[in-house]
């Protein structure tokens, strides 16, 4: 999965005992609905890893639900849901026209060809002088390019 329009992303989804092998469990990313039938594997271990699309424009919170949907018996089972939210960041760093790539296109007041800004102080005659100094030392200053994000733990 995934490709150009998307990112496929691993989620794991725990499963609680009552689910067995050959229970299907629907996957609902976004409204974006996906179907798993459940492994011996994956009951005896209470989880499953299923890839789901994240379409690359998205920016912000997906949410991501899953629920056992039918058993391996043709049963439809008890209300057994659950839904996490994910934060989506698909901003470039130092991507000023919307591209999805930092270049030479890429120039505004903090990115220059879609890179940090460096600016040293050099009193405007681009040249470091010793009046340009300060106790031996040049002033830099870096500039932060357009859609970076603090890290976040």
């Amino acid at each position: 999965m995934g490709g150009q329009d998307s990112v496929s992303v691993p989620v794991t989804i725990g499963l609680n005992g009552d689910v067995k092998e050959g229970d299907t469990v629907t996957i609902d990313v976004n409204g974006t609905l996906s179907t798993h039938t459940v492994t011996a594997d994956e009951a005896n271990a209470h989880s499953i890893t299923a890839s789901v699309d994240i379409p690359s424009s998205q920016d912000g919170t997906v949410v991501v639900k899953a629920s056992v949907t039918a058993t391996a018996t043709g049963n439809t089972p008890a209300a057994n849901s659950a839904q996490d939210d994910v934060i989506v960041d698909t901003g470039v760093p130092g991507d000023v026209n919307g591209d999805k790539t930092p270049n030479g296109a890429d120039n505004d007041s903090t990115t220059q060809d879609g890179a940090p800004k460096v600016s040293i102080k050099d009193g405007g005659d681009n040249a470091l002088n010793p009046t340009d100094l300060d106790s031996g030392k040049a002033t830099a200053e870096i500039s932060i390019p357009a859609n970076t994000k603090p890290a976040t733990a």
